[in-house]
Formats: C-alpha cells, structure tokens, sequence
C-alpha cells in the first residue's frame, strides 16, 4: 500500500491543484441544472456534499501548498478526499440516469466520460489516483449500461460494449499518458543534472584559471610599473592585454553560467549615465581610429541623465557594444546617444548606432543567444565567443531593463538600452568617486600556498609602499603570528591552502584572539560566484578579494576594509 503512497501523488496535487477555481464553477452549475430537473432538495444536498470534497481536498492539499514535505498519512487523507469527492461525482451521474429521461443520461454519460479524461490527463502518474479517479467512473458507466440493458432491447450487448471499448481506450490512453510523462520527467531531470555539471565545471575551470592569472597579470603589471626600453614596454602591454582577453573570456563563461540560472548579481545605484557614457566612448576612440572609422557621443537631450544601474556592469554592457560596432564596421562610423525613452516616462534609452551590413530579420534574436555569432556575410570572419550579446540582455534584464536590436540588410544596426531612470533622492545619494589608492606604511601579513601568488603579493605590495610578509600556508602565518607580539594591520588569507584552509585559520585566529578585534582579516580567493563570496563573508571575513587582481584594485580593497575597521572603531 504504501508503494500507492509514494510521491507521485505530490505530483498530480501540484498539476491539479489550478484547476480548482474551474471546478467550482462546474460544481455550481451541476447543482443549478440538477436543481431545474430533479429537485432543489436533491441538489443541495449533493451541492453540500460536493462542497465537503472539495474543502477536504483543499485542507488535505495543505502542505503542498506551503512547500512542506507530504507525509504518508498526509497523502492517505488527500487519497480518501478524492475518493469521496469522486464518489460524489459519480452519483450525481447514476441520479441523473435513473430519472429515465434520455436527455439526462446523456448529460451523465457525459459527467462520467468527462471524469475518466481528467483522470487521464492529470492522474496517470499516480497508481493510486489513476485507481480512484478513473475506476469510479468507469465503472458507475459500465454498471449503468447494463443495468439499462432490459430498457435497450436488441442494443443492449452494443451499448455494454461501446461502454467498455470506451473506458478500455481511455484507460489505455492513460498508461500512455504515464509513460510519457514519466520519460518527459526523465529528460527534465536529466538536463537538469547536465546544466548543474556544466556550472559546476564552469566554477572549476574558472577557479584552476584565476589563479595563475593572478601571476601572470600581477606580474605583467608589476613589469609595467619599472623603467622599460620601449620594445619591452610594447611587450609588456600585449603581455598584459592578453591576460585581460582572457580574463574577459573566463568571466563572460560564468556569467552565462549565471544568466541562464537567473543569478546573474547587480548591485544597483544610481549612476550618471552622461559621465560613464563619456568614459566609456573615450576608451574606444582609438580602436575606432586605427580602423578610420568616427566615435561620436551625443549629449543627452536635456541635461544630464541618471539612471538606476550596477555601474560596473553597465559599463561591460556598453562596452560589448562598442566593441561589437566597431569590429562590424568598415566604413563610416559609430554613434553612441541616450535621451528619455519615447512614449515611457521614467525610462532612458541608450543607442548605439554602427554603420556595418546589418543583419536580415531572421538573425536579429539569434544574436543573443549563446555561442551564436553574427555570419560571415555580415561583415567576414571577426572571432569571438558569441557570448557577450547574451551576457548583455541578462545583465540589462537583471537590472530591469531591456536590449533589443533593430537592424536589416545594408541598413546597419541600432542597440537599444533601455533603464530606468533614477529619482532624484537616489542622486543625490549617489556615491563618490574612489579615493586613490595608497599602502605606504601598511603592514601585511598574508598566506598562499601557491608560489607565484606569493611572490605577485609581496611584488605588488611591495611596489605600493606596505611592509609584506607572505607565509606558504595556514600554519606557517598561525606560526608566524603566535611567535611575537602582534604587529600587522591586516592580515590577507588564501581560502583554498591544503595544510590549513582560510576559513579554518580565521576561526583559529578569532578563536584564540590571535588577532586584536581592530585588525581585518580578508579573504583572498579564485571563488568568484557571489554565492561563495556571500559565504566567505558570513564565515567572519572582513572582505573578500577575488583573483585575479592588479595592484590599484588590490590597495583599494585594503584601504576599504581599513576605513570600515576604522570607522566601526570610532562608533565603538
């Protein structure tokens, strides 16, 4: 019995259950038209008996709703409601029938046909509903027929098999029904498992490339920061470009991660499009140069434009899109404009308009899906991964807003990004502009079992003015500390360290008060999910500094996490 019980029927409750407001209203006519032909008293009688059904499904369907697990008791109630409720049903039907009337029995052939589909549609899962919902009907009509067999003379022996063929295929049509089902189920987990090992290696790879990334970019820009011959210098800068190419390339891989998950993170704020506009096309001047191609920016149309945005990834978003025009433009030029969205108020448009071969109607959508690149006939062979158009959408739909395209042949494009516009209490709690970043005279202890990653800190530290001292790991900086009075003031953790991990070392260091409470204690990891940086914090990190990092991002992190000691101090 208990195998009847399982949580297949959970399923049907959750498939069933926004059929409730249709089947009140069927019930309400079934009682109206019952009342017009048998009798009032008859009808609200099986009325109440029909409205006790569906209260006890509702009451017994409790913790489906609530998300609470079903109980095997839970689930005998929520059977025994369907029994009665469909024994309800049935009767209604045999009360109609023995009225002898031929209109009538057509309306309970009808009642009974109609319960044995919804058996069919909705409880072919469930061995036990399929039981309950299909067997009282199907066999109140074939029972009917025979009893009217001595009505129906020389008929009799059809209708009786009629009734069977009917109820045979319905039912047959129901294990069908089951089976897809259950194979449709199949695949959906299936591709759920596929999509979760796919984030899971995306999470990996993007781990196992961070950190040597952290090397080669700290030390490309540590290179860059002593005096070079010129040729070195130029190959300093390519060295470091490449490393950013790839960088880009690793974080566009986890977005779509994220975008296709729906968590993609933004931090909204309000932003003064005008400012970041400005920066943004200034950066892309030269690139549009070295092809000969003009960059303008037009002002917005009256005055300047804040928006509702996560500044760092609406700059990423207008990035791909500069790049994207000037990669597909060969001629002519760029131009990049924002104003009041038309016919919205509270929204701004931003434009950005390129003069390449534009795309037919059928290639608009297919643009932002992933891995899907514009054709060779739109403008030759330009590379790429075909993940920045839809990284861009979800990051603009994450934010509230929208990207669309219109474009056609020999006509160009036009991006449309649409925001909300910021109030003006948001402006003017608009954050400030970054102070710039300066270690000089700050003392840093830190571990990293990786040795690059030692010598890229002590490199880039060292450069910034801090005092440094890089332990190999956990118990080497445990060791360090415990062995004199405690002179640093702030201490830098990698998370993932195989002799003690950063977590375990903070717990050590907070633990045994190794660690005066004014000094923070800041995670350095390769983790970049929000996720994992959300768990690190609510582990007792002060901070936490994803890999890799160049020097001004890294003193800006550790001058932030001073200020806030410092400020938490003061209130103290």
């Amino acid at each position: 019995m208990r195998g009847w019980l399982d949580g297949s029927l959970d399923g049907v409750t959750r498939r069933t259950l926004p059929t409730l407001p249709l089947r009140l209203v069927i019930g309400v006519s079934a009682a109206l038209m019952t009342g017009s032909a048998v009798g009032w008293r008859v009808a609200l009688v099986w009325a109440a008996a029909n409205t006790a059904a569906e209260l006890w499904t509702w009451f017994a369907t409790a913790a489906q709703r609530q998300g609470r697990p079903q109980t095997v008791r839970r689930r005998a109630v929520y059977l025994a409601s369907l029994v009665w409720m469909n024994s309800v049903w049935a009767a209604l039907a045999a009360l109609l029938w023995t009225t002898g009337e031929a209109g009538l029995q057509l309306c309970a052939a009808f009642l009974l046909a109609c319960q044995m589909l919804h058996a069919s549609l909705f409880n072919s899962g469930s061995n036990a509903l399929l039981a309950v919902v299909f067997g009282i009907p199907a066999t109140t009509l074939v029972a009917l027929t025979v009893i009217a067999g001595a009505s129906l003379g020389d008929n009799a022996a059809y209708a009786t098999a009629t009734a069977v063929l009917m109820v045979g295929y319905i039912f047959w049509s129901a294990l069908v029904n089951r089976r897809n089902a259950r194979a449709l189920e199949a695949s959906r987990e299936a591709a759920v498992a596929a999509n979760e090992a796919k984030s899971a290696f995306l999470a990996l790879v993007s781990h196992e490339l961070r950190t040597p990334m952290t090397g080669v970019l700290g030390m490309a820009d540590a290179l860059g920061r002593q005096p070079l011959p010129e040729a070195a210098r130029g190959q300093v800068t390519l060295l470091q470009r490449a490393g950013e190419g790839l960088l880009r390339l690793v974080n566009d891989l986890l977005d779509l991660s994220k975008a296709e998950a729906g968590k993609l993170e933004v931090a909204l704020e309000s932003v003064d499009l005008d400012q970041l506009l400005l920066e943004t096309v200034a950066f892309w001047r030269g690139a549009a140069a070295r092809k000969g191609l003009g960059l303008s920016l037009e002002p917005t149309a009256g005055g300047a434009a804040w928006v509702e945005a996560d500044p760092v990834r609406l700059r990423q978003i207008l990035n791909n899109l500069l790049s994207n025009a000037i990669k597909f433009t060969e001629r002519g030029g760029v131009a990049v404009g924002a104003r009041a969205a038309e016919g919205g108020q509270g929204w701004v448009e931003v434009n950005v308009i390129d003069q390449g071969p534009g795309l037919a109607p059928d290639q608009l959508e297919r643009v932002f899906q992933p891995y899907v690149q514009a054709p060779a006939e739109a403008g030759g062979a330009h590379g790429g991964t075909g993940l920045g158009l839809p990284i861009a959408r979800g990051l603009a739909r994450a934010m509230g807003g929208e990207l669309t395209l219109v474009s056609g042949p020999g006509a160009g494009s036009i991006f449309t990004l649409r925001l909300r516009a910021a109030s003006a209490q948001a402006r003017q709690a608009a954050p400030e502009g970054a102070e710039a970043a300066s270690l000089v005279g700050v003392r840093v202890i830190a571990a990293d079992d990786n040795a690059t990653n030692r010598a890229v800190l002590e490199t880039m530290l060292g450069a910034l003015g801090a005092e440094i001292r890089v332990e190999s790991g956990g118990r080497a900086l445990l060791d360090a500390i415990a062995g004199q009075a405690f002179a640093w003031d702030l201490v830098l953790l990698d998370v993932r360290m195989p002799d003690l991990d950063g977590p375990a070392v903070l717990r050590r260091l907070k633990g045994e008060r190794l660690v005066p409470a004014s000094v923070p204690v800041l995670a350095f990891t390769a983790d970049a999910a929000e996720e994992q940086i959300a768990a690190l914090r609510a582990a007792g990190f002060d901070g936490v500094i994803t890999k890799p990092v160049q020097a001004a991002g890294l003193a800006q992190a550790l001058q932030a996490a001073l200020r806030r000691r410092a400020v938490a101090g003061a209130a103290a």
